[in-house]
């Protein structure tokens, strides 16, 4: 495994949970959307015919919902795949750096408090 792959496996938890925030973002818009519908019950539109149905949000809600689900499954596969990762490093204080920076998206600021280790001495380790 070359460095660019170990870069994208580490990178891909973080990648993975901007995504779900995005997706539920999305669904809590949808879901306000359709709690501030009205549902049509005749062929004939009554008003003006502005703003989402029920009807036509519920289908996009089931598809985000599926979207979503699909994200998070990968998300936790990426994660073990991280974790799987960092375990093969024979290091105890570099398993943990990168544990705070990619299992738990902490700063190289706090990392470096956490740990009682220069901000520079975090960077020196990491690059290892």
């Amino acid at each position: 495994m070359n460095t660019a792959e170990i870069k994208q496996i580490l990178n891909s938890c973080w990648n993975l949970e901007l995504k779900i925030k995005a997706e539920r973002m999305t669904l809590e818009r949808l879901r306000v959307a359709a709690s501030k519908s009205t549902p049509s019950y005749s062929l004939v539109s009554g008003g003006s015919g502005i703003g989402q149905k029920v009807e036509n949000c519920v289908p996009e809600i089931v598809e985000m919902e599926a979207k979503s689900k699909a994200t998070i499954n990968r998300y936790a596969e990426a994660k073990s795949q991280t974790l799987d990762l960092i375990d093969l490093l024979p290091d105890e204080k570099l398993r943990k750096l990168l544990e705070k920076r990619y299992i738990y998206y902490n700063k190289w600021e706090a990392i470096a408090i956490d740990m009682k280790l220069s901000y520079r001495r975090v960077h020196q380790l990491h690059s290892k």
